[in-house]
């Protein structure tokens, strides 16, 4: 979406009164797709607000911790994702033998 089509969608929403502010929310939040995208735009404000740290750091801590805040469980593999800054890692957990399988960490679209 261009960034002249989501200021419209704003302004639009800004002209709207609280009652109906709510039955926008309301609208998105029912539709499952729209719930998630707005989880991940939380959850990517909350980080942004955090203090960096090196990806090598956070992999490393994935050992001890395979479902740091934030990890999604993907629904059509068996693999979990997590973002960190602008990279976004995909890995397996293999909990009978307490193993963590990393794939290539990559850069995450739209982050």
């Amino acid at each position: 979406m261009s960034s002249a089509i989501a200021d419209v969608f704003v302004r639009a929403y800004q002209s709207l009164d609280e009652e109906q502010r709510r039955e926008v929310i309301a609208a998105l939040l029912s539709q499952e797709e729209a719930r998630a995208h707005l989880q991940d735009l939380e959850i990517l404000e909350v980080r942004r607000q955090e203090e960096s740290r090196p990806l090598r750091e956070f992999l490393d801590e994935l050992e001890h911790q395979p479902r740091p805040p934030g990890c999604v469980r993907l629904t059509d593999r068996e693999e979990y994702r997590v973002r960190v800054g602008e990279h976004r890692i995909l890995y397996l957990i293999n909990d009978a033998g307490q193993e963590v399988e990393i794939g290539s960490p990559d850069y995450a679209r739209g982050a």
